[in-house]
């Protein structure tokens, strides 16, 4: 998939106000991207970076090894000076999700999907739900 078809993709699905743009400049649209990660770490070269903003730690700082690595594009809630073209989104958590979904197919789509949240008690209900489901004959899978 290329960066523009997967920015394309995305004007479809998202939310008209999140949506994000084409990079200024003389950004590689035709490149092919060959994934998504919020990791830097886990960044080689082709993948799109998502700097999320967390409670301790800005993935903004971690920009440089990103690009080092050999990050195609890079997403973040803030302009930024990279070597690389850079897509300012409104919510990067948000547009994460999107690129991720669009990218690897939507993977979703072909499964039921339960989520668990809150403070506490969710271990113990996760195991309750999927021995549920087994013992109604679904298959399941536990994370």
């Amino acid at each position: 998939m290329t960066l523009r078809e997967l920015l394309t993709s995305l004007a479809q699905t998202m939310p008209q106000d999140e949506r994000p743009t084409l990079p200024a400049g003389d950004a590689p649209l035709e490149q092919r991207v060959l994934g998504v990660t919020h990791d830097s770490r886990e960044v080689k070269p082709g993948v799109i970076f998502v700097a999320l903003r967390g409670f301790k730690l800005d993935g903004a700082a971690f920009v440089p090894a990103a690009v080092a690595a050999g990050a195609a594009v890079i997403v973040s809630e803030q302009p930024l000076t990279a070597r690389v073209p850079t897509i300012v989104v409104r919510d990067a958590r948000l547009a994460l999700a999107y690129l991720a979904a669009e990218f690897y197919g939507h993977p979703s789509r072909q499964m039921q999907v339960v989520g668990v949240t809150g403070t506490n008690g969710k271990t113990t209900t996760r195991y309750l739900i999927n021995a549920i489901f087994e013992a109604a004959g679904v298959q399941c899978g536990l994370m």
